[in-house]
């Protein structure tokens, strides 16, 4: 009996010491057994994420502790990426709860996609200590599920976790809203036929004559159309692409404080089509905005952005005129 003991005293030992080992092995990761998080990412202790896929495209993106952008596209010139994008797959994989393992065999990770050779994704999460966290995503486990393995780990789990927030094409990344401005932040925005300026929480129009009162709710809706100048192709650096010498036209947009930014628009033809690229004085970078897009901008008026006054006399003792003025207060704030 003494002997039988010892025995299984024994196998407990080298039992503890495996674990341990397995556990030492990959402390970057959480331990995909457990109920708590599959992995454990700190987005500012990162230093570059790279995340491929089974068709070969391959996205790097990298932290940049200097700039204004923190996380940038090194392959797009260094652009600046979404970093609510990049908030959504950190955060997601931080909230995944693995549960119990669904599959553990050689055989199963290529059924589910999770082998090395063969993967849906492959995420590589790298601090200035290492590798954080190395896995790989496979098929759609269900609706906004999918399973999982992590590198040098047999378990494949079933993680509540969308497959497209790990997307493989840089162009999924980049900043979209580059171009726009903080209009909440702007006192004043000069357009080629008329320029705007902010008194507190409403706007006034240069120049504008007597008999004339700015019209808020068309100021308002221009300025929406500012505030959601989103690019459609990011063209390059200045330096590699072929602009006019002069403008097309300008505008410019002050911030309540710092330097005003200038927008220079340069008209391009393409496919029949009139396009727009713009370059702001703060970058080097070429971008092309559709001309329904800026077309609202270019053509502003005073006329157009203005109403009579004595029009305006008689609106005001309408019945929710009070409302409508408080509205038009509002949105002059609005968010970016």
């Amino acid at each position: 009996m003494k002997k039988f003991n010892a025995i299984l005293t024994g196998l407990l030992v080298i039992q503890l010491a495996l674990v341990a080992v397995i556990h030492c092995g990959h402390q970057g990761q959480a331990d995909a057994s457990t109920s708590g998080p599959y992995v454990k990412l700190d987005r500012d202790t990162l230093t570059s994420v790279v995340v491929s896929d089974g068709d070969g495209h391959r996205v790097t993106l990298k932290h940049d502790t200097q700039g204004k952008h923190q996380w940038r596209a090194p392959e797009k010139w260094n652009f600046p990426i979404d970093e609510h994008r990049l908030e959504g797959l950190v955060g997601g994989l931080n909230g995944a709860r693995p549960g119990l393992p669904v599959a553990v065999s050689d055989d199963a990770r290529a059924r589910f996609h999770v082998a090395k050779d063969q993967f849906e994704r492959h995420l590589v999460f790298k601090t200035t200590d290492g590798v954080a966290a190395d896995l790989y995503l496979g098929k759609s486990a269900g609706a906004g599920r999918v399973y999982a393995r992590l590198a040098g780990q047999s378990n494949i789990q079933d993680l509540a976790f969308p497959l497209w927030r790990a997307s493989a094409k840089v162009d999924d990344w980049l900043d979209n809203g580059y171009l726009e401005p903080l209009v909440s932040g702007l006192k004043q925005v000069t357009l080629p036929g008329v320029t705007l300026q902010r008194d507190q929480r409403r706007w006034t129009l240069e120049g504008l004559a007597d008999a004339r009162v700015p019209d808020q709710d068309k100021i308002q809706a221009l300025l929406d159309r500012l505030r959601t100048l989103q690019w459609k192709s990011l063209d390059g650096l200045k330096g590699n692409i072929d602009l006019p010498a002069k403008a097309g036209w300008q505008m410019t947009v002050t911030p309540d404080k710092g330097d005003p930014l200038v927008y220079r628009f340069f008209k391009e033809k393409q496919d029949g089509k009139t396009r727009w690229q713009v370059r702001r004085s703060d970058s080097d970078y070429v971008m092309t905005v559709s001309a329904e897009r800026v077309t609202p901008l270019e053509n502003a008026t005073l006329e157009a952005l203005s109403k009579d006054k004595s029009n305006a006399d008689s609106d005001a003792g309408k019945p929710g005129a009070d409302r409508s003025a408080k509205k038009a207060a509002n949105r002059s704030s609005p968010a970016r």
